[in-house]
Formats: structure tokens, C-alpha cells, sequence
């Protein structure tokens, strides 16, 4: 039967090659990850903002030019467009509810 008990340390030769520099190299690609990232997220804000204005560039428009003179065109197109605005509203609403459940 083999001895079971405290065995002697192996020797890593990858371990033994890790230097400073090497932590210095995986600090820097992290930052450049983080900076990456936190662009991203001002480009994405900066597009959400462009898409909400222009949907509410669309709307006013829209209102200004059929609510006066053809209501119940204007009143079919709002309903079609709320329709379809609470149909992406429940798909991303279960969406998050699955991926919440997952974890």
C-alpha cells in the first residue's frame, strides 16, 4: 500500500519562469480590457439616446401631421405601435425572467 500523508512539493518549472514583469504584462491587457469595455458602454448610451430621440422625433411628427385631420388613422397607427411595443416589452421581460431563473 502507498504511504498516504503530507507529500513533498512537486516541482512546476512553468511556475518557477513567472516574474514581475509578467503580472506587470496581465495588469496592463486588464486595463486595456476595462477601457474597451467602458467605451463600449458610451457608444451604447450615446445610441440609445440617438434611437429614443429619433422615435420621439417620429412621434411628434406624426401627431402633429394625422391628429388633426385624420384621428382615426392616427388612433389605428398608435394602436399597432403599442401592440408591438408591449409584445418587445413581454419577450424581454421573460427573457430576464429565464435568465434569472438560471442562475
Amino acid at each position: 500500500m502507498a504511504h498516504i500523508g503530507p507529500q513533498a512539493p512537486r516541482h512546476r518549472p512553468l511556475v518557477d519562469k513567472i516574474e514581475p514583469r509578467h503580472f506587470d504584462k496581465v495588469l496592463d491587457i486588464l486595463l486595456e480590457y476595462a477601457s474597451e469595455n467602458m467605451r463600449g458602454q458610451r457608444e451604447g448610451r450615446r445610441l440609445r439616446t440617438a434611437v429614443s430621440l429619433s422615435v420621439l422625433a417620429a412621434f411628434t411628427a406624426i401627431t402633429l401631421y394625422l391628429a388633426p385631420e385624420h384621428g382615426d388613422i392616427y388612433l389605428e397607427i398608435l394602436k399597432i405601435v403599442g401592440a408591438f411595443a408591449a409584445g418587445a416589452a413581454g419577450g424581454y421581460g421573460f427573457k430576464a425572467y429565464r435568465d434569472q431563473q438560471r442562475f
